[in-house]
């Protein structure tokens, strides 16, 4: 293999064995063309610790979206390193992130976002958001699932973003949605049209914390007080660490307090 001179050369050697086949390809690959667009297709020997803060500089985003934005960047440039390709790793500015507010849907705002949904004829995306608020899955994990996935009341995902495979359990309700066939016939782009159309229509256009990943949040919070079992909660969402999801074990403040009283 010849070695890549320039980033958007980089980019399209590393692309495949690192993303291919996973629910974030496209999200990662846009990530990192986005990071060539605004500091311009360097040489690698060029890449510098500066060069990183200068790209940091020109991101208005969230501390959340410039860390993952800055992840993507990062594995590739490491990819660049291990193979000598770059003689130096540069530092990362990475943004310190705060456990920030943890939105999730009422059973009243649900009812009414499947209402909407059905009288616009959304009902490709009523049986998106149904499946989503069930299991807490991924959104990319969801639009790239296959029939082949579905094992009786089971999800099994094979490509996650954790690279770990991990399997979902379906409720009466989410096994009914899927009947509806697979895989769905959307996309990023129209789900972010219509999310937007029903935070306007309900009202909701200053919560900037009501947004389609606010399913998992309600998926994760349902399950936990339910079961009061934070593990089962890790295992639903399939994440790597107990940390990222201890923090909805606060949601339980209600049980404690009863508890103690």
């Amino acid at each position: 293999m010849k070695a890549p001179e320039t980033l958007n050369q980089l980019l399209k050697i590393a692309a495949i064995p690192l993303w291919k086949g996973l629910a974030y390809e496209r999200t990662a690959y846009r990530n990192v063309e986005e990071f060539i667009e605004l500091v311009g297709d360097l040489d690698l020997d060029q890449v510098k610790t500066t060069t990183l803060d200068a790209y940091r500089k020109k991101l208005t985003c969230a501390e959340s979206t410039v860390n993952r934005k800055l992840t993507n960047v990062n594995t590739v440039l490491k990819f660049a390193v291990d193979r000598d390709w770059m003689v130096k790793m540069p530092k990362l500015p990475w943004e310190s992130e705060g456990e920030g507010r943890i939105r999730w849907i009422t059973e009243e705002e649900e009812a009414t976002i499947l209402a909407l949904l059905e009288a616009w004829g959304e009902l490709e995306v009523r049986r998106f958001v149904t499946v989503l608020t069930d299991t807490g899955m991924r959104r990319g994990e969801l639009l790239s699932l296959q029939p082949s996935q579905v094992d009786g009341q089971w999800l099994r995902l094979w490509k996650t973003k954790t690279k770990k495979a991990r399997s979902v359990p379906l409720s009466p309700r989410a096994l009914q949605a899927l009947d509806g066939g697979l895989p769905f016939a959307l996309d990023a782009s129209h789900l972010r049209t219509v999310w937007a159309r029903l935070r306007k229509e309900m009202g909701l256009v200053d919560d900037e914390d009501f947004v389609l990943h606010t399913l998992r949040h309600t998926a994760a919070t349902r399950t936990l007080k339910r079961t009061k079992n934070i593990v089962i909660v890790q295992k639903l969402l399939g994440h790597a660490k107990i940390k990222t999801t201890l923090r909805y074990a606060h949601l339980a403040d209600d049980e404690l307090l009863a508890a103690v009283q």
